[in-house]
């Protein structure tokens, strides 16, 4: 992701304020056991500590007028987060965004075009740090089921600080406008998930000595069903679905389910074989 704003201003190299690099392929963590996955280290943190959008204020590298913008989007990006956490994305607007982040109503619109995409914002950034701590916990387990619980259970448990304002972003990630700059942000975030369990998986089945010749294939459509089901578990509390039923249970079910039919489609014969 890019902001055309600061790449006008001469300084290519920093890029979206909220591009915080999540996934860094080329660094494995140490216990990463032998599934075959080099497991990303994060540079993201919590949104309650310092963000690499936020160090890039007291960067000296940058010019005044940079510096300048940079403030600005770490003001908005601070506004809106702290007004939709005291009040939800419903009732908050975007002229009390812009006046807790004294700019301009119209300002405010240069950085984001809409609401939805400020929430977008907010939480692409709570999933991104989400995501970097299940990779961290992911690493600890040998056992599939246990380790790609382990990826989705801090994504389920920031989805519990506020479900009002998740449902919101799901709505927005899912049916906003193609051209919002945030929106693909947070698609290619989910893609990074989808990714990450598919590779947990076909490493899982490889050690285990059950291949197919489409076993990344099987993978990646495992990957995208186990997303499937944890887009609805956080839609749940919007859509009185299964009442009686724990969301979190039900998607740790789920997703157990969905890892033996990946499983079950295996056969243990050499890769390559049909």
């Amino acid at each position: 992701m890019r902001f055309p704003l600061i790449e006008s201003l001469g300084c290519r190299h920093l890029g979206s304020g909220l591009q915080l690099d999540l996934l860094d392929h080329r660094t494995s963590l140490p216990d990463s056991r032998s599934t075959g996955v080099a497991f990303p280290v994060a540079r993201s943190t919590l949104r309650n500590e310092p963000t690499h959008f936020h160090e890039q204020r007291r960067c000296p590298a940058v010019s005044r007028r940079v510096q300048k913008v940079v403030d600005k989007q770490a003001r908005i990006f601070d506004a809106a987060a702290t007004l939709f956490a005291a009040h939800g994305f419903a009732t908050v607007t975007t002229q009390q965004i812009s006046d807790r982040a004294e700019i301009a109503a119209g300002t405010l619109f240069r950085y984001a075009s809409s609401k939805g995409e400020l929430l977008l914002m907010i939480y692409n950034e709570d999933l991104r740090a989400a995501l970097a701590l299940g990779a961290r916990q992911a690493a600890a387990h040998a056992d599939p089921v246990e380790s790609i619980w382990a990826l989705l259970e801090p994504i389920a448990a920031a989805a519990e600080r506020s479900t009002e304002n998740t449902v919101a972003y799901q709505r927005e990630l899912l049916f906003g406008a193609p051209t919002e700059k945030y929106r693909a942000e947070g698609l290619a975030l989910v893609e990074q998930l989808e990714d990450l369990i598919a590779r947990l998986l076909a490493g899982a089945a490889r050690e285990r000595g059950r291949t197919c010749a489409h076993l990344d294939a099987h993978a990646r459509l495992a990957g995208r069903s186990i997303f499937a089901v944890l887009h609805l578990a956080l839609a749940q509390p919007a859509t009185g679905a299964h009442p009686g039923h724990d969301a979190r249970d039900d998607l740790r079910g789920q997703t157990a389910q969905i890892i033996a039919g990946f499983f079950a489609t295996l056969t243990a014969q050499p890769e390559g074989n049909p």
